[in-house]
């Protein structure tokens, strides 16, 4: 079977055309910098594949735990992941470090619903540098009032994803 230059070169003519679309960015914008430990220091101009290291596409990790592209501990913003997935997300910003959820309703109890939202301020793996935050509604009538969560809930959520991250550093 004989391959023309033409056949080879097509599947990656879209992501080279997208490759070279990203690097024309203007001179105005601006990235945050990071120092060796993966921490935003202060806002720089230049490019994206310039201040965050340059383009990876595999994500190595340092010894904070985080990788290319996370303002986080990756440990423990995947196990942010993994104890929420039970639930919808809404939104995910890794390098604000918020993962935010959907409202969800149990089929046991469906005039009750409940969303998590989380916090990573760190890209050290430590204990104050997550912070959740749970919100309860019930059905009243045809709308949602809120309701009261129990104190210990959001700290029972934290232990387990900090309990997670510590496992997953440890596999490392």
């Amino acid at each position: 079977m004989t391959f023309s230059r033409t056949h080879i070169t097509r599947p990656i003519l879209p992501l080279l055309a997208a490759l070279m679309l990203a690097a024309c960015g203007g001179s105005e914008a601006t990235y945050p910098e990071r120092d060796e430990g993966g921490d935003v220091e202060a806002l720089g101009g230049g490019t994206i594949f310039e201040n965050f290291g340059g383009l990876s596409l595999g994500g190595s990790s340092n010894e904070t735990g985080a990788t290319g592209g996370l303002a986080v501990n990756a440990d423990l913003w995947r196990a942010t992941l993994d104890t929420l997935s039970f639930l919808p997300l809404a939104a995910t910003d890794p390098a604000g470090g918020a993962i935010l959820t959907d409202w969800h309703s149990e089929t046991v109890r469906p005039d009750e619903r409940f969303k998590i939202n989380a916090v990573i301020s760190s890209a050290e793996l430590r204990a104050d540098a997550l912070r959740v935050s749970v919100f309860r509604e019930i059905r009243e009538g045809s709308g949602w009032s809120p309701a009261p969560v129990a104190a210990q809930t959001a700290r029972q959520i934290e232990t387990i994803i900090l309990t997670r991250a510590r496992a997953l550093r440890q596999a490392r």
